[in-house]
């Protein structure tokens, strides 16, 4: 489970044949996927501020590919 306000990695979104949104993010290296309705997309200025923080690359915007048998879930 995120905690509420938890930053996590757009890495994609996609509508599943129900019509729901869910989005491929990576939270601490590890990729998964969250409703689209459970994020909030930062504004620039939230963004620029929290970018600030880190020089070059965010660590956590590394991930490792799970194996094929693994839950591709998040929390």
């Amino acid at each position: 489970m995120l905690k509420h306000g938890t930053y996590v990695w757009i890495l994609q979104t996609e509508t599943n044949s129900e019509n729901q949104k869910w989005t491929q993010v990576v939270v601490n290296g590890v990729k998964g996927y969250i409703k689209s309705e459970f994020l909030r997309i930062l504004t620039e200025k939230e963004s620029s501020a929290y970018m600030a923080q880190f020089t070059p690359i965010p660590p956590e915007l590394y991930y490792m590919e799970a194996p094929a048998d693994a839950d591709d879930s998040v929390g």
